[in-house]
């Protein structure tokens, strides 16, 4: 039986957009780091998959392969759990009566379940279990995604919308964000937290706005990530990539 890497899954799970459901337009971005509690209680995790869609919001996704244990499973999922709208657990079939028995004993029932086997020398995968959307989400640690440039360029426009190209149709998560203009700062700006710059595009946007700005964002790239991140469109014939590290 052949065995299959986590980039062998990496590449099937972005073959398979359908498993999804409708996401609209979306991007997927592969080794993301993701926030963080300083008390610990949530700790630092790099997510395999990542999906930034406009109908479904964040989709995690932590890949088990054939050779992985599930032992640090329920660390990832905690912060999985915090950014993400809906997690999955994608895992070969052999580890999914251990990964359903971490979910119920740690109440985590509304993450999903990809399994994958191999079928004819090649990976073929379904949905074992659909997610639901987690009680856990915290828009505020899933713009902390951003960097503090980034942000204080979205609080920025936000605060004049003057520099955003928009018409009468156009929505603020529809609007291109134009990156020419000189950020406009001062004293406070400048020593504002990243904490606290989050906390007020919050309060600009509200919960569900920020986290659909924060989807656009990385699906149509209009804040211009001077820290580059891999990104790949779902769709084979219209894939862009930008290449470098955050």
């Amino acid at each position: 039986m052949k065995e299959f890497y986590e980039a062998d899954i990496k590449e099937l799970i972005k073959d398979k957009e359908h498993m999804f459901g409708d996401l609209g337009e979306s991007v997927i971005l592969f080794e993301k780091a993701l926030a963080f509690k300083r008390d610990k209680s949530v700790k630092k995790v790099i997510a395999d998959v990542l999906v930034f869609s406009q109908n479904r919001g964040i989709l995690g996704i932590e890949v088990k392969t054939e050779r992985d244990t599930t032992q640090r499973l329920l660390r990832q999922l905690r912060a999985y759990s915090l950014s993400c709208d809906f997690v999955y657990v994608a895992c070969h079939d052999k580890h999914v009566e251990k990964v359903e028995a971490i979910l119920k004993r740690h109440q985590f029932s509304f993450v999903g379940i990809i399994a994958y086997t191999e079928f004819k020398g090649q990976p073929m995968a379904g949905v074992y279990k659909e997610p639901e959307r987690s009680p856990q989400k915290d828009v505020f640690y899933a713009l902390n995604m951003l960097w503090k440039t980034e942000l204080l360029k979205l609080l920025s426009t936000l605060k004049h919308p003057h520099k955003v190209a928009m018409n009468e149709d156009t929505t603020l998560h529809q609007a291109k964000i134009d990156t020419t203009q000189p950020l406009r700062q001062n004293t406070y700006t400048n020593r504002m937290k990243k904490s606290q710059i989050i906390a007020e595009v919050i309060s600009w946007l509200g919960v569900s706005e920020a986290n659909r700005v924060l989807c656009e964002v990385f699906i149509n790239n209009r804040l211009d990530i001077e820290r580059t991140i891999k990104l790949r469109h779902f769709n084979p014939v219209i894939r862009r990539d930008i290449d470098g590290e955050s």
